[in-house]
């Protein structure tokens, strides 16, 4: 079989790999090259992980020693590299490889070269599966920023007990899509102090921009196709384009312009003791707090994505072997809240009302 071929970003220097390159001479496993490889990294909202992750590689506290970016498009992904580093030139030990989601080989190939992927191609139903399949039967962890809930239970249903024997730790929904819900509601429930206690936590969303709020094309297929019916999903798979090219997102102003309010309000019982049994008291408790940051797409999500990357990288032995597993279970009780505060989220308690609520 002929050599696939990795090229840095540095045009010059190609690497010949043959596809028995996961084993060293001597039939032991090496550690793999990169700590993690960002797929789709031409993408809109792949670009902007690219240049989130630029922020932590090589820091002194950062575990993120080395990475590579991955796609279909040699020079997009370079043109990439140059737009997230600028306005410095990209690091040359940044590699550039040549994968495609279509190509179960190039999949197969790019998880024998690194500890973690960071898949941003979507749709994910139409895409993702193919890159879950390469990375648990490699037994290398994976994270992406899906929001469709049928992809998600649908891998979790087919690959969790492969991906708990390698050893392969599968978590979707690593960006807005799920993670500022499931920690903000995490953050209202430790407000609650005994013997006061939440009956329900309901949530707000707000999405804000001086400019114009602008999605790109993939964001909003994503988006349709995540509530699609599944009848629709093999006609639209039947008659949608094989390679469709990106639409263009929003600009990088309308990005920088944009940010998000989450709100969650929490009502309960001042007192357990004496509401346990009394199923139709009214609440008399609420506890209101929001999550605020910048640009939920495009800014928040590579936020998420990459400090849910560093915890992985940086404390692997505290997190569940592998399995198919929700970004709650796996991060909620790491400290990910504390990291995107560091970064720019904020968790904050806006009122606090116990006893007298009506």
């Amino acid at each position: 079989m002929p050599p696939y071929y990795l090229r840095t970003n540095q045009p010059q220097k190609w690497h010949a790999l043959q596809l028995n390159l996961a084993m060293d001479d001597d039939g032991s496993n090496p550690s793999p090259p990169y700590d993690l490889v960002i797929l789709g990294a031409s993408g809109f909202t792949g670009k902007y992980v690219v240049r989130e992750a630029l922020k932590f590689l090589n820091t002194p506290s950062s575990p993120l020693k080395s990475f590579a970016v991955a796609g279909r498009n040699h020079s997009k992904l370079l043109d990439t590299l140059k737009w997230a580093a600028k306005p410095n030139s990209p690091p040359p030990s940044i590699a550039i490889l040549t994968a495609d989601t279509a190509d179960p080989v190039s999949l197969r190939m790019l998880c024998s070269r690194t500890r973690l992927v960071l898949n941003c191609v979507g749709p994910f139903r139409l895409h993702g599966g193919p890159v879950v399949a390469a990375c648990v039967q490699a037994g290398c962890d994976y994270l992406d920023i899906c929001g469709e809930p049928e992809f998600m239970e649908r891998m979790e249903f087919v690959y969790h007990d492969q991906a708990v024997e390698t050893g392969s730790l599968v978590v979707s929904a690593c960006g807005f899509d799920s993670v500022p819900a499931e920690l903000g509601w995490m953050f209202n429930s430790k407000q609650w102090v005994y013997p006061a206690v939440p009956n329900r936590i309901e949530a707000y969303l707000s999405l804000e921009s001086d400019k114009n709020i602008v999605a790109n094309f993939g964001t909003y297929e994503s988006a349709v196709l995540g509530v699609a019916h599944m009848d629709k999903l093999i006609e639209l798979r039947r008659s949608r384009p094989r390679r469709s090219k990106p639409k263009k997102g929003p600009s990088e102003d309308e990005v920088a312009s944009a940010s998000f309010k989450m709100w969650f309000v929490g009502r309960g019982y001042s007192d357990l003791r004496t509401s346990i049994n009394v199923g139709d008291k009214e609440v008399d408790a609420e506890i209101i707090t929001r999550i605020m940051g910048p640009d939920a797409g495009y800014l928040t999500t590579p936020i998420i994505l990459l400090q849910c990357a560093l915890i992985v990288l940086g404390q692997r032995d505290r997190l569940p072997k592998g399995g198919v597993l929700t970004p709650g279970i796996v991060f909620g009780p790491m400290d990910l809240q504390e990291r995107l505060q560091q970064n720019g989220i904020s968790f904050d308690v806006i009122s606090r009302r116990i006893g007298s609520t009506k």
